[in-house]
């Protein structure tokens, strides 16, 4: 029996989920070989020789249309998502940095009400509602210990990059 290509798409799909998930191990062991920093300049050096690569041999052109913003987001990708993630594994836990992290649609929502005047329906409000609360049973606020610093940063990093 062959397997129908939804259902195929659906198995890629768990597998994919997998994949992303482990990979917050594999980072958080990675930063304890070498420092957080060196460990996000390799992932972004290595990603970008293989892309580049890929596009070489596609033939595709290495010169990108609109260097400005180009630059811009390269410098948000690679520094404000990569390197705060990087450091937040240095002060956290892998899944609770992972769910702080990958917070973005949260905050999506917040800044285009906030800068596009998009103004959220009832389900993005109560959706949205239901995040926060999420994030602060996560956060547990009630639980800071001011003497123990660490996981804070590792929190506040972790926000900052979904951010």
């Amino acid at each position: 029996m062959t397997i129908m290509l939804k259902e195929k798409a659906f198995l890629l799909l768990i597998l994919l989920s997998f994949i992303w998930g482990y990979n917050w191990v594999v980072m958080k062991q990675g930063i304890g070989y070498m420092p957080p920093l060196y460990f996000a300049f390799f992932r972004v050096f290595f990603g970008a020789i293989f892309i580049f690569g890929f596009m070489a041999f596609k033939r595709m052109s290495l010169k990108p249309q609109y260097i400005f913003y180009a630059f811009v987001l390269g410098i948000l990708q690679s520094v404000g998502f990569i390197g705060l993630t990087v450091l937040a594994l240095e002060f956290a836990k892998a899944g609770k940095t992972a769910i702080l992290v990958y917070s973005m649609p949260f905050w999506l929502t917040l800044f285009s009400f906030m800068f596009l005047s998009q103004k959220p329906d009832r389900k993005e409000m109560v959706s949205n509602i239901l995040a926060f609360t999420g994030l602060m049973f996560v956060l547990e606020p009630w639980k800071l210990d001011i003497y123990n610093l660490k996981s804070l940063v590792g929190d506040i990093l972790a926000i900052a990059s979904g951010i």
